[in-house]
Parts: C-alpha cells; sequence; structure tokens
C-alpha cells in the first residue's frame, strides 16, 4: 500500500479521535525527521524509542500501526525529497492535513514537544525542522502565534 493510499484510509471519520491524536503525533514525528531532507538514524532511532514509550501512542495505537505509520511516512518523504520538490510539499501537505484533527489542547501540546524532541534528535536543531515545526503548530492551532509553549 502506497502512502497516498494508506493516509486516504485514515479519513479523519473513520477513526477514533484518540487513533486520530496517535496518527498525528506519528505525522508529525515523520515531519520533522524528514524535514531538513536527510533521515538520521538517530531520529530514527528516537521515534522508535518515542513509539515504544509513549503511553499517548501506546493507549491508541498498536506499536506495530505506529510502526508502520512512521516507515510509510518517512520513506514517501524521503522518495518525494529526492525527486522533485513539489512532491515533496504535497507530500508534507498530506501529513499536516491529519494533524488539525486533534481535539485537545493537551493533545496539541504534546505533539509540538514530540515534534520538538524529534528536532533535537540528531545533535542539531535546522532551520527546515524549526520551520516544519511552525507548520505543524499552525494545523494544529490554525495560526502558529496562538502556540503558546509551556501550557
Amino acid at each position: 500500500m502506497g502512502f497516498l493510499d494508506f493516509c486516504k484510509r485514515l479519513v479523519p471519520s473513520s477513526i477514533s479521535p484518540e487513533k486520530q491524536y496517535g496518527y498525528a503525533i506519528v505525522a508529525a514525528m515523520a515531519l520533522v525527521a524528514s524535514a531538513d531532507g536527510v533521515l538520521e538514524e538517530e531520529e530514527v532511532d528516537t521515534a522508535i524509542k518515542v513509539i515504544d514509550d509513549t503511553e499517548e501512542i501506546k493507549k491508541y495505537l498498536t506499536s506495530e500501526e505506529a510502526h508502520k505509520a512512521f516507515i510509510i511516512y518517512t520513506n514517501e518523504l524521503m522518495l518525494s525529497v529526492n525527486t522533485e520538490k513539489t512532491r515533496f510539499d504535497v507530500a508534507v501537505d498530506v501529513l499536516l492535513q491529519k494533524i488539525p484533527y486533534v481535539e485537545k489542547d493537551e493533545w496539541k501540546h504534546n505533539i509540538v514537544e514530540i515534534a520538538e524532541n524529534m528536532a533535537k534528535a540528531d545533535g542539531f536543531f535546522h532551520e527546515e525542522e524549526k520551520k516544519m515545526i511552525e507548520k505543524i503548530s499552525t494545523a494544529l492551532w490554525q495560526n502558529y502565534q496562538l502556540y503558546q509553549p509551556g501550557i
């Protein structure tokens, strides 16, 4: 199953808000890990650890579902980075469309916090990763300025 087919299968109305939240976390992790155009081993290791250790993910997705989603998302993002810029932008937009369906502010803050941890996984906070976190925050709150860290 391809990336776009996988995304189509996860239409917001067809899964619970909790599963939407779980997939939004994984989508945010994949977006940040791929933002600079290079998927570092440390980022993959961090993602696997987060998937395995984060109660919110484990509560709503199986490890298999989360791992599979992360792999599909990052594979498609990295493939699109290596082929053409517009395809990467389309892949990013598809994943960003999953994120607005997160209902609770607490969940939104968790997603941003996890995304920030992903950005720092390789020891560098790349400008592209910062911009991706801003896109994720904008998708969550419909305006990056509404995000207030630490709430």
